[in-house]
């Protein structure tokens, strides 16, 4: 008896560690039976679908969570495959809660067959608003800064085509000026003129924008 006492002590132990552990992570189950019809949530479970104590969830009321026409017809794909061939599911889905607060959630499934027949669907629910929200901050704070980095890149190529341009055009009249009769005084200020217009004509400002982009990404 005392042996028996110890593991039932034990099952309860690691029963209570199972519960304390899917809270902290905020992961629930549920369970579909075919047969019976009947639907089983875990507790956890229904604290993230943020259903009363009285709530009895079924395959039929479930849809209302999935609030969005894509929602709804992903779920029941998912369902539908598992409960037909096999086809275990793992879907990342944004719920409306009971209480009308939009959340994403985890939710995982596979069937247990019995003579080739489906008998139920099992699996669990994650809540990870949290994290599906920081994801989407950061993946819309890389596109605006991708945008960022291409707007500049877009200024600096018309901002070089606006310089060179005309820069072509003093060059040619420097070059003619050139080949007319100079004094030496003149001749040393078309060269120094001649110089600096050829250095801004070889600057190449889309460069500029390299050490920009690579610290963007």
């Amino acid at each position: 008896d005392s042996v028996a006492s110890r593991g039932l002590g034990d099952v309860y132990k690691r029963q209570s560690l199972m519960r304390s552990m899917g809270a902290q992570a905020r992961v629930g189950a549920w369970e579909y039976i075919v047969k019976a019809d009947k639907m089983y949530w875990s507790e956890m479970t229904r604290k993230i679908f943020k259903v009363a104590d009285d709530f009895t969830p079924s395959y039929e009321n479930n849809n209302q969570f999935y609030h969005t026409r894509d929602s709804r017809l992903r779920i029941n794909k998912a369902i539908k495959e598992a409960m037909e061939d096999g086809v275990p599911f793992s879907e990342e889905i944004k719920i409306r809660a009971a209480n009308g607060r939009e959340t994403w959630v985890h939710i995982t499934g596979q069937a247990e067959f019995h003579d080739q027949s489906c008998i139920r669907v099992y699996g669990s629910v994650q809540d990870i608003d949290s994290r599906r929200k920081v994801r989407d901050e950061l993946i819309d704070a890389k596109e605006k800064a991708e945008a960022a980095v291409h707007a500049k890149s877009e200024f600096l190529a018309v901002m070089s085509h606006e310089i060179r341009t005309p820069m072509n055009g003093v060059l040619g009249m420097l070059n003619l000026l050139e080949n007319s009769p100079l004094n030496k005084d003149q001749e040393r200020k078309i060269n120094v003129a001649k110089t600096s217009a050829q250095s801004l004509l070889n600057l190449s400002l889309i460069h500029i924008s390299e050490p920009t982009r690579r610290y963007a990404i």
